[in-house]
């Protein structure tokens, strides 16, 4: 069983991490060198990079940045006019 390979531990990014991802590509940086310097493969740069317009909606949509900071997901609350009404 020498021959197999080993899987890599997924890595789970931050809103943060994404933003950072999108904007180098913006930069014209390398997909390779980008996902040499994070750890991950080509198609995790190219797919996070696709997501972007979702990912800026929503962090517009965020009250405050200093939530995104450590979140890692997108999703939003279930009940809509409930977290409205929280937030206020």
């Amino acid at each position: 069983m020498s021959g197999m390979s080993t899987t890599r531990k997924r890595e789970v990014f931050s809103l943060e991490k994404k933003l950072e991802v999108c904007r180098l590509v913006e930069r014209d940086e390398s997909l390779r060198k980008i996902a040499e310097s994070f750890g991950v493969g080509l198609s995790t740069v190219s797919d996070i990079y696709r997501s972007r317009h979702q990912l800026t909606d929503f962090m517009l949509h965020m009250d405050t940045s200093s939530s995104c900071s450590s979140r890692k997901s997108l999703k939003n609350a279930s009940n809509s006019a409930l977290d409205s009404a929280i937030s206020m």
